[in-house]
């Protein structure tokens, strides 16, 4: 039997003091946190890793994390991460004929915006919502589409984001379609709602809320297509070369649009939100096409 498994370290970095010359070690190894899952399908055990860590008070901790790249775990600490408890251990909901994972997406949105809600989301619109910090969890379904983004404003008000139907368009860019869904009962019921008119008719690729009803989404504006010509996939940039970003004031119900941030296909630029009139964007480009530029910020 060939073993797959894969050790979480859970390790805390606890700072008394920004004085590094005087400390030489200030982390310590406080549980080690096995994910695996036995396949009776393949008689093997199999492994994957962590996904995310959350808290909402610095006490309570929430470590998610993928067994064999598709089966939702579960940590929690109640004492700032000196020990840790499995509260959630989802086996296969189903499998394909050849013993395939049926929730194969490779991460789960999470969220956890109080002491007591916690929602964790899967592929098909399963999602797994407790209302009790993590002691019980229930499994429910929404739309039968993979959730790819998940966010609240508070511990009532929430949306997904889902996403379904990869394709190719009718001029070969690779693409897939979105349906946004939003909650204003804590996860209970969902109802779909429009999302932003997107310039390129393309879907949002970054999103984040902040209070008092504000959302953000982004639309790249770089895109991959088929060369049919050469037989192989491509990059390029639309016309406008720019990022587009989308702003909602009213929980997503009505959009304002403005020009982003002038982009060329060799920039690799991702998004990260200080606060709601503060981001950044990083990144850099590819070596093999430009050898003697840097990584930005």
């Amino acid at each position: 039997m060939k073993i797959k498994l894969l050790i979480v370290y859970v390790i805390l970095f606890t700072v008394f003091k920004i004085d590094f010359a005087k400390s030489e070690n200030r982390w310590t190894l406080t549980d080690t946190l096995r994910c695996w899952l036995y396949d009776s399908y393949t008689t093997d055990f199999f492994g994957d890793g962590l996904q995310d860590i959350q808290t909402v008070n610095k006490k309570d901790i929430i470590i998610q994390a993928i067994v064999y790249g598709s089966y939702p775990r579960l940590f929690i600490s109640n004492d700032t991460g000196k020990t840790w408890n499995v509260r959630l251990e989802e086996e296969p909901i189903g499998k394909s004929a050849t013993g395939g994972k049926q929730n194969n997406f490779i991460s789960y949105p999470m969220a956890y915006p109080n002491e007591k809600l916690i929602i964790l989301t899967g592929d098909s619109g399963y999602y797994w919502r407790s209302v009790d910090n993590g002691v019980t969890f229930k499994r429910m379904q929404i739309e039968n589409k993979l959730v790819g983004a998940m966010y609240f404003w508070d511990e009532k008000k929430g949306i997904f984001v889902q996403q379904y139907n990869s394709r190719l368009d009718s001029n070969n860019i690779f693409t897939f379609d979105q349906i946004f869904q939003k909650t204003t009962d804590g996860g209970l019921t969902w109802n779909q709602f429009n999302g932003p008119n997107y310039i390129h008719k393309k879907v949002g690729t970054y999103f984040q809320t902040f209070e008092n009803g504000i959302l953000y989404s982004i639309e790249i504006g770089r895109y991959i297509y088929l060369d049919s010509t050469a037989g192989c996939v491509r990059g390029a940039v639309y016309p406008d070369s720019a990022d587009w970003v989308y702003k909602s004031t009213d929980y997503g119900e009505t959009w304002t649009s403005y020009k982003g941030i002038n982009i060329v296909f060799e920039e690799n630029l991702r998004y990260f939100f200080l606060t709601e009139n503060i981001w950044f964007t990083y990144g850099g480009s590819y070596i093999s096409t430009l050898p003697d530029t840097n990584s930005s910020i």
